[in-house]
């Protein structure tokens, strides 16, 4: 995304713009706070009910902050993409990348039911506190207690917003994702819907403080990339939690990053069935870059035998959804070797 050269005049009105606007979200979080939630307090006595209402008002209130944004020309927003998509299923996670410091105001606008894990150290801060009690929020103070918790929102229906990151992101740098939301959606065995957000400028990121405002008008798009169901990455050779987390944070990794780093990220169809080989046959002294895609897999090449290969046949079949049925013979040519492994597979998807 890039913008053109600003008029200096609207340069200077986008400074004081921006500077009010963070006035806004401030005085709107103590309106919430001293006016909003106490009412909620005394005139709703169900915990469930009122941190959900608390939810709604939030979701208001951050809409109307993107209203006055927009009109005051602060950023231009695309919202299209995640207001096309359905809201998330019930009993749910979500994810995103977390470019600013506004990501959780920009995604909470367009779904005003969604729970939140959030940093304990944010409690500190006197702007956010109130919400996060009032809206029932969970904090990662408690490693021991987390999963318990997160389990019981699942089961009333809760769909929960995880930044994998755990920070927001470094501009120019490859994203570092943790497995915490991929192990809780194989542990609890949800769903997770991906959100992208992009921001043109570096503004309000990691390095960046909040006086900061940069010299073009920020254009931030938020995009819906999908559903991950755990189900389908699993493999039968090996369905232990901490792969299956691995495989699902790594697709997530690839599917939030740009498209010229996704390019990167993309593992050929040679290193994924390098990486089978050596998943499904417990090599685990062995990477991938050690195999040599021409080499012979059985007898003087990698020294596979013929219990490896009745593993390893199971294990492509499973992952890459080939069929295996003909002759001995030309099966065992397609076994040759990786490179050979992959000509069938590809030829095989053609079909």
């Amino acid at each position: 995304m890039t913008t053109a050269r600003e008029n200096p005049v609207f340069t200077l009105w986008r400074y004081a713009a921006t500077y009010t606007a963070y006035g806004v979200f401030g005085i709107g979080a103590l309106g919430l706070m001293g006016i909003c939630f106490p009412v909620l307090r005394l005139t709703q006595s169900d915990v469930q009910t009122r941190q959900r209402q608390s939810r709604h008002l939030v979701s208001n209130a951050f809409r109307l902050f993107i209203a006055f944004l927009r009109l005051t020309r602060v950023v231009k927003l695309d919202l299209a993409d995640s207001g096309k998509t359905p809201l998330p299923r019930r009993g749910s996670i979500l994810v995103a990348n977390h470019p600013t410091l506004l990501d959780y105001v920009f995604i909470a606008s367009q779904h005003p039911e969604i729970d939140c894990v959030v940093r304990a150290s944010l409690l500190d801060n006197p702007f956010l506190r109130g919400i996060i009690q009032s809206c029932g929020y969970l904090t990662n103070d408690n490693p021991e207690t987390i999963f318990t918790e997160c389990k019981k929102r699942f089961q009333k229906g809760d769909a929960l917003l995880i930044f994998p990151e755990g920070t927001r992101s470094v501009p120019g740098k490859v994203l570092r994702l943790h497995r915490g939301a991929a192990q809780l959606a194989v542990r609890c065995n949800v769903p997770i819907e991906v959100f992208r957000v992009e921001c043109s400028e570096y503004w309000l990121g990691k390095q960046s403080p909040w006086y900061k405002i940069p010299a073009r008008r920020p254009v931030v798009r938020l995009s819906y990339l999908g559903s991950v169901v755990p189900s389908d990455f699993t493999v039968k050779a090996d369905n232990s939690p901490a792969l299956l987390s691995r495989r699902i944070t790594e697709h997530i990794h690839i599917l939030l990053e740009s498209e010229k780093t996704r390019r990167k990220l993309m593992p050929s169809l040679e290193d994924r069935i390098k990486q089978v080989i050596i998943s499904s046959l417990n090599l685990e002294d062995i990477k991938p870059k050690d195999i040599d895609t021409d080499a012979p897999l059985f007898g003087d090449g990698l020294g596979l035998d013929s219990i490896d290969a009745l593993e390893l046949g199971l294990a492509i079949k499973s992952e890459f959804g080939v069929t295996l049925a003909g002759p001995t013979k030309e099966v065992r040519e397609h076994f040759k070797s990786v490179a050979t492994l992959a000509d069938f597979i590809r030829s095989q998807q053609k079909a």
